[in-house]
C-alpha cells in the first residue's frame, strides 16, 4: 500500500496528498508495478513516497496523510510458519529538479524488514538407538508492538505473552549432525531481556530414559527446568537461529589392561 505527497508547483502551492494507502500490484521480478489510483507526474514538483506491507497504518492529517506509526497485524491463519505476518516498509523521494514533462522513471522502493525472524535448531551427540526430543519451546516477554517511523523505534503494545514454537523430535548425531530446526516465527524486536523455556527428553528407541545431562542455548547453560534470560537483543531485519545443543554425556566403555596368562606347571609323563 502506497502513500505519497507532492509539493511545490501545484495550484495553491504547499503540499497535497496524492496517494493514501492505495494498493500497488505487480509481479516479483517485474520492474513496473501499477497502482489502483492513477496519478501523473507534475513537472518541477517534489515527491515523497512510502510503502507498507502487512501493517496497520496511522497517518494523521498533520503529516499530509503520510504514515507516522505502524502497528503489527496478528497472523490469523490456522496453519503457517509465522506468528505475525511479515512487516515491510520503504521510502522514496523524487527531486522536483528531475521531474520534467517527459519524466517516466518508476519510483524505486527498497523494503526493509521491521520484525525479527527466530527459530530453534537442536543438535545432539546421541548415537545408536538414542535420540533427543525438545518440547515446550517458548519465548516469554514477547508483545505485539507499534513502530514509530521517525526514529525507527519499537514500543510494546499490550501485556507480554509467551510464543510457543513447534517441538523438535528424534535428533541424534546419526540422523541430525547438522541439526533439526522448527518453523520460523516473526517477532517484534525486543531490546530488553527476554526469556526462553524448553524441555529436553532423552529416548532409547521409543523408551524415555530421562532428561539430558547438559543443554546449551547460545552461550548460556540451561537445564530445561525453568525460563532463562537470553542476553541477545532482537534487532529488526535480523534472522536468529538459537541452537539447543544436547548431550548424553560419555558412553560406558571398557578397558582391558592385559590378557590372562597361563601358569606353567611341571611336565606330566604318561608311561
Amino acid at each position: 500500500y502506497v502513500y505519497g505527497t507532492a509539493s511545490g508547483t501545484m495550484q495553491g502551492g504547499g503540499t497535497v496528498n496524492i496517494f493514501d494507502g492505495d494498493e500497488v500490484t505487480g509481479t516479483v521480478g517485474n520492474d513496473i508495478w501499477n497502482c489502483t489510483e492513477t496519478q501523473y507526474w507534475i513537472p518541477g514538483a517534489d515527491y515523497n513516497f512510502a510503502a507498507v506491507v502487512d501493517a496497520t497504518v496511522e497517518a494523521p492529517a498533520s503529516n499530509n496523510g503520510m504514515p507516522t506509526t505502524l502497528t503489527t497485524i496478528a497472523d490469523d491463519a490456522t496453519t503457517g510458519n509465522m506468528h505475525l505476518k511479515d512487516m515491510l516498509y520503504a521510502e522514496a523521494t523524487v527531486d522536483g529538479d528531475d521531474v520534467t514533462v517527459d519524466y517516466d522513471t518508476p519510483v524505486n522502493f527498497t523494503f526493509q524488514h521491521l520484525l525479527s525472524k527466530v527459530h530453534f535448531t537442536v543438535t545432539s551427540t546421541a548415537q545408536g538407538d538414542y535420540s533427543h526430543e525438545v518440547t515446550g519451546i517458548k519465548v516469554y516477554n514477547y508483545a505485539e508492538g507499534t513502530y514509530t517511523i521517525n526514529g525507527g523505534t519499537w514500543n510494546g503494545n499490550g501485556d507480554p505473552v509467551a510464543v510457543t514454537f513447534a517441538d523438535i523430535a528424534e535428533v541424534s548425531s546419526t540422523n541430525g549432525t547438522t541439526g533439526v530446526s522448527n518453523a520460523d516465527m516473526l517477532l517484534v524486536p525486543n531490546a530488553a531481556d527476554f526469556k526462553v523455556e524448553f524441555t529436553v527428553n532423552l529416548y532409547k528407541s521409543t523408551t524415555k530414559e530421562g532428561v539430558t545431562t547438559k543443554t546449551l542455548l547460545s552461550t548460556t547453560s540451561y537445564t530445561g527446568d525453568s525460563a532463562k534470560t537470553v542476553s541477545t537483543d532482537l534487532v529488526k531485519g535480523n534472522a536468529y537461529n538459537f541452537t539447543i545443543a544436547c548431550s548424553v554425556g560419555n558412553p560406558i566403555q571398557f578397558s582391558v589392561t592385559n590378557d590372562p596368562t597361563w601358569s606353567t606347571q611341571p611336565d606330566v609323563t604318561i608311561q
